[in-house]
């Protein structure tokens, strides 16, 4: 059995295998043969977080443009695959070739946050790759890793090959044609050959050294050719940047199932919890033109019918209104949404809410963060809280049912009454709540992380957290127009461990991933025992790392990284917040001397315009948008669900179809209401795993056209696996599917040691019975009264195929359920359904001959 087979043999044994398909619509599939170079993309985390994420989104396309590449995806498998990969004697695959991990030349893993970094030690232990890059051979895979996370690489220094410091669109294509270059040289000196690109840590070249006391005391070169300090890899036009807009449209829903572009890059405002905001300064923007093409293509080419624009800070960009107002105008009539991330408190956004209100709403985020003007201060938060009563009570007016609040907890010099201050500031919204609108407050406990001028902060330690946690619960239990959820005390721990460690860090996390520590992310994956333990094992306190505050002259392990942001900075803003002084937005202000311009002492200025102006808003009146209620029209095709696409659920198929609709120029007509969706109705559902050559879904058209055309570019734009056979225009007012089609048939193909012989007797003897009853679950079922007929097609060399037709009914007896009847000790190959009737009076009608 080859690999592929032993692959396809244990997927429907996993809860969703539609996760490991891989040819999803826009996937890229490349010949390994015609390609120099191997990168496996990988993300350590399921599906459905992995696929959500842009920046992998970025890399794809780029490696992919280049003709020397093949790049392909892979995510933490769910913990039921990985016991049968570990069962099966195979190892952690790719989604688009299948290949094994150790097969590709380069393995880049994106790190999102701190506490994935177990799961990436599990995925390399998955794929029969040694855990440490002293351990690995010139055979093995480059092993590489990017994202924030790098703002402090050194806890994965002793796993990581080379480190990506900053934008990786530039330094992915530069360390590929060094790879070219070099890579006949044995892996050391291959190491240091790409350690000279711009944004290139090798860690190996550099040896770390701690005080008597334990502290870090530095991290110096053990090559002359080794870079000190490591520069950033830095991308200043984003419209000269590449961006996907062929973006890949996963068959199952995941966790932003939208398609997402990138607004601008970087952040401002300057608050002084934030890394993000530091380390991808300066601010860097994309034109409206650039945008408004962007957004055109991802739309015909994804048929997402929801589209994110993504920024740290969305309102500061200056072209916001005007972009607004051209998606509602362009968009509005054809059904598709626009979200935009977590708001800061400020007028604009009231006035944005007053313009969504004609449009779906997708969910508003607000992030006052503190609770009282003080800590506000202390954090550089710049907003009173009339802005947000205000702000709040414009989302309501406009038909929001919920707004959502971030606050932090165990902020620096906070005290009681700031912790007070986030429930009087929410029972402060009240007022402006009226019946069923809701106020969602989410609580986090503050992390310092470095290169932001709380890096020197240590952490509340954990018993105070949770007195603060507490005491929130037990105020806001009296709000029942609150709902408060929570972001894990232990977990936030964790990650300022890892945030602030060094390198002996590296031996706690492989006995953790040996202790069976994985998805410390989700809530009920999380195993703070384990980690005590491992932490335990190493000798190591995380305390040291997570709670103790440093002072300005401590050698810190990230000193050696170069974001772009001077320390002196840091170092002015932390004592800034002790002072509770604000620092203005420098593009509102003049230069505050960070260090991260290019041409510093110059104010930077807003995308799109220099400031948002209000009066270009024009919102279509309702009479533009409303699509004219006419005749409608309905047609009945017949299609071919084959292998490529059989662990399709019923509702992946739903929206499969819905997106390839939206793909292409068929006039669809779409439901009303809050969600509107194209009008489209399937039949009786197929069972996940099994193949079909006749399946039927009814479409409602707002107006008419050719049905050869409907069915040429319906076929164009479904994916592999999905063929429509036949078109047929119904009456409008037709029956439906689900009423019409009472009978089904299928083929199964069984593998048993009965003879033909004596499975025809058993056919006869279960035909000839009036019931069959089976239990199921507790309760008796009647097998024979579920059962129309069935016969057996072929039996030879202990493979035997059956045609078994079954009637429609809920509730009644199962496929599988005959076939372990008939054939106690068989195993099932294939299952395909083959036919789809309205039976009466012994005659077999199709669907397709129905249109009344």
């Amino acid at each position: 059995m080859n690999r592929g087979s032993k692959i396809d043999r244990i997927l429907p044994l996993v809860s969703k295998p539609v996760r490991y398909l891989g040819n999803e619509i826009n996937s890229i599939h490349k010949n390994h043969r015609d390609c120099k170079v191997k990168v496996a993309l990988a993300f350590p985390d399921i599906y459905e977080i992995g696929m959500s994420h842009l920046g992998l989104k970025i890399l794809y396309k780029i490696l992919n443009d280049l003709p020397e590449v093949v790049a392909e995806r892979v995510y933490a498998p769910g913990n039921d695959l990985a016991s049968l990969l570990e069962q099966e004697g195979l190892d952690l695959f790719s989604l688009e070739g299948r290949i094994p991990l150790r097969n590709f030349d380069i393995i880049g893993f994106t790190l999102q946050h701190e506490l994935s970094y177990t799961n990436l030690l599990w995925m390399l232990k998955l794929a029969g790759i040694p855990l440490r890059a002293r351990d690995r051979s010139n055979d093995n895979p480059i092993i590489i890793a990017g994202g924030p996370c790098m703002a402090n690489p050194e806890p994965l220094s002793e796993f990581i090959d080379l480190f990506c410091i900053g934008d990786g669109e530039k330094f992915v294509v530069d360390l590929i044609y060094s790879f070219l270059e070099n890579r006949d040289k044995e892996r050391r000196e291959l190491l240091l050959a790409l350690a000279q690109n711009e944004g290139a840590y090798v860690p190996s070249l550099y040896e770390a050294s701690y005080d008597q006391r334990g502290r870090f005391k530095a991290l110096v070169s053990k090559n002359k050719k080794a870079p000190y300090p490591i520069q950033r890899s830095f991308g200043e036009e984003l419209d000269l940047l590449t961006f996907p807009t062929q973006q890949i449209v996963p068959f199952m829903e995941i966790i932003h199932d939208r398609a997402a572009i990138e607004v601008q890059r970087g952040c401002t405002q300057g608050c002084r919890f934030c890394q993000a905001g530091i380390i991808s300064r300066p601010v860097r923007t994309r034109s409206i033109a650039c945008l408004k093409k962007q957004i055109k293509d991802v739309v015909i080419k994804t048929g997402y019918e929801e589209v994110s624009l993504c920024s740290l800070s969305i309102t500061d960009y200056g072209g916001l209104n005007e972009m607004i107002s051209w998606f509602i105008s362009e968009f509005g009539e054809k059904k598709i949404a626009i979200s935009l991330p977590s708001l800061k408190v400020d007028s604009l956004v009231s006035h944005l809410a007053s313009m969504f209100s004609r449009i779906k709403k997708t969910g508003l985020t607000l992030a006052p963060e503190a609770g009282t003007a003080r800590l506000r201060r202390v954090i550089n938060k710049r907003f009173n809280e009339e802005d947000l009563l205000v702000t709040v009570s414009a989302c309501f007016e406009a038909s929001w049912n919920a707004v959502k609040l971030y606050f932090m907890i165990g902020l620096p010099t906070e005290t009681q009454k700031d912790i007070e201050g986030i429930v009087e500031l929410v029972s402060r919204l009240k007022p402006v709540v009226s019946r069923r609108k809701r106020v969602k407050v989410g609580i986090s406990p503050f992390v310092p992380k470095p290169h932001t001028p709380f890096q020197w902060e240590g952490q509340v330690d954990l018993e105070g957290l949770r007195e603060r946690m507490a005491y929130l619960k037990g105020r806001f239990r009296g709000l029942g127009w609150v709902d408060l959820s929570w972001h894990q005390i232990e977990a936030s721990f964790l990650e300022a461990v890892f945030a602030r460690g060094d390198r002996r860090l590296g031996e706690v996390l492989i006995a953790a991933v040996e202790l069976g520590c994985r998805f410390d992310s989700w809530t009920d994956e999380l195993r703070f025992d384990l980690w005590r333990e491992a932490f335990k094992r190493v000798g190591l306190d995380p305390c040291f790392y997570a709670n103790r505050k440093l002072s300005f002259e401590d050698p810190l392990p990230w000193d050696h990284i170069n974001v772009g942001v001077k320390k002196e900075y840091l170092i002015r803003e932390y004592q800034r917040a002790y002072q509770e002084e604000t620092t203005p937005d420098c593009r509102d202000d003049k230069c505050k001397g960070c260090g991260a311009c290019p041409a510093e002492g110059k104010k930077q200025k807003k995308g799109g315009k220099e400031k948002a102006d209000e009066s270009v808003i024009r919102i279509p009146s309702k009479s533009q948008r409303r699509i004219q209620a006419g005749q409608r029209f309905r047609v009945r095709i017949e299609f071919l669900k084959g292998c490529e696409v059989a662990y399709l659920s019923h509702l992946n198929m739903m929206a499969t179809f819905n997106r390839a609709l939206r793909r292409t120029s068929i006039p669809i007509a779409f439901s009303q209401g809050y969600s509107p969706h194209p009008r489209l109705s399937f039949g009786p559902a197929l069972k996940v795993g099994i193949t079909s050559r006749c399946e039927y879904a009814d479409i409602e058209l707002s107006s008419l056209m050719n049905l050869e055309l409907l069915k040429s570019e319906l076929n164009r734009s479904l994916p592999l696996g999905i063929v429509v056979q036949k078109v047929a225009l119904i009456l409008p007012n037709a029956r439906s599917l689900s009423s019409i089609i009472n009978l089904n048939t299928y083929e199964v193909e069984v593998e048993s040691k009965e003879s033909p012989v004596n499975i025809d007797e058993g056919i006869r003897r279960f035909l000839e019975e009036e019931y069959f009853w089976i239990q199921r679950n507790g309760k008796k079922v009647d097998l024979r009264g579920a059962v129309y007929d069935i016969r057996l097609l072929r039996g030879i060399e202990g493979k035997h195929k059956l045609e078994i037709a079954l009637w429609v009914s809920p509730g009644g007896g199962r496929l599988e359920e005959v076939i372990k009847t008939l054939l106690p000790s068989s195993q099932i190959l294939n299952i395909e359904r083959t036919g789809q009737y309205h039976l009466k009076e012994k005659e077999f009608i199709s669907p397709m001959e129905i249109k009344i």
